[in-house]
């Protein structure tokens, strides 16, 4: 999330882990509009079995930001309270 604050400057806040955890049957309900899609980017802020998922049912070319990838909690533990 990144907040605006009132001189003009950014924060941004972290979540380690924030998107990790998705409820049961996602899949029932989010791949039908994967289907759909006229674009899917994929990013590596969700597990790898949902970027997975998301592009084999893909009808498009599915796009990935290569430059991310998932820290470790050792990693996080530098740069934010675990």
């Amino acid at each position: 999330m990144i907040l605006l604050q009132p001189g003009g400057e950014n924060s941004i806040v972290l979540v380690p882990g924030a998107n990790a955890d998705w409820p049961e049957g996602w899949e029932t309900t989010l791949l039908p509009a994967v289907a759909k899609a006229d674009v899917v980017l994929l990013q590596r802020e969700v597990p790898d079995a949902v970027n997975t998922a998301v592009a084999r049912h893909a009808k498009v070319k599915t796009h990935s930001h290569p430059c991310r990838r998932r820290r470790t909690r050792r990693e996080w533990g530098s740069i934010a309270p675990a």
